[in-house]
C-alpha cells in the first residue's frame, strides 16, 4: 500500500531553480532518445552523472509532454542554466529525490497460463497503446501522467483483465526475507 500511496502524492520539486513537472512517459521518451545516463539510473543502475546530465534532466523534466514532442535539443538552454560547482552534489540529491517520488512501481505476479507473446513495439509504446484502447484518456493525458499513477493504472487494468496480479506488501515482505536469507544478510 505504501508503493500505492508514493505513486499518488508527490511533493512538487525545484532543481536548478527550475519547477520540474511530474515525472511521466514523454520524460522517459526523451531520455530515451537521448541516451541518457538518467535512464540507467532509473532502472537502478548505479551510474555517476555529470553536471551536463543534470542540466539535460532538468530541462527535460520542467517540460509539458507537448513540448517535448515538439522540442528541438537545444545545448544554448543549457549554456544559460550553468550551476555553481558548489550546488553539483545539491542538484543531484535534489533530481534524485524527485525520480524517488515519482518512480514507485508495483511488483506483478505473471500468469503462468498467458502465452509469453513477445511484441515487436517498444514497451513504452505498448504502455500507453494499452491505456488508449482501455480507458478514455487522451494521448497527452497518458504521456503526462505521473510515471507511478500510469504503472498503477495498468497493473490494476492487467488484474482486471486476469492477465496478472499486483503483489501485495506481505508477498513482497516475504520475498526481501528469502533474498537476505539466501544471501545470508
Amino acid at each position: 500500500m505504501d508503493k500505492f500511496l508514493e505513486a499518488f502524492f508527490n511533493t512538487k520539486h525545484k532543481v536548478l531553480g527550475q519547477n520540474l513537472r511530474p515525472f511521466c512517459l514523454a520524460h522517459l521518451l526523451y531520455f530515451i532518445a537521448t541516451d541518457s545516463p538518467v535512464l540507467k539510473m532509473i532502472f537502478g543502475e548505479k551510474v555517476k552523472l555529470s553536471r551536463k546530465d543534470i542540466e539535460l534532466a532538468v530541462w527535460i523534466c520542467s517540460r509539458t509532454p507537448e513540448q517535448i514532442f515538439s522540442a528541438d535539443v537545444n545545448v544554448g538552454f543549457f549554456r544559460r542554466m550553468r550551476m555553481r560547482i558548489g550546488n553539483f552534489q545539491k542538484a543531484q540529491l535534489a533530481f534524485l529525490a524527485y525520480l524517488k517520488d515519482y518512480v514507485t512501481l508495483p511488483i506483478m505476479w505473471e500468469d503462468e497460463n498467458e502465452s509469453g507473446m513477445s511484441l515487436g513495439s517498444p514497451w513504452i509504446l505498448t504502455r500507453a497503446t494499452f491505456l488508449l484502447k482501455e480507458t478514455n484518456l487522451t494521448e497527452y493525458q497518458i504521456w503526462g501522467m505521473p510515471f507511478g499513477k500510469l504503472f498503477w493504472y495498468t497493473a490494476s487494468l492487467c488484474e482486471l483483465m486476469g492477465g496478472s496480479k499486483v503483489m501485495s506488501d506481505e508477498e513482497e515482505k516475504i520475498i526481501d526475507e528469502l533474498r537476505k536469507a539466501e544471501n545470508g544478510k
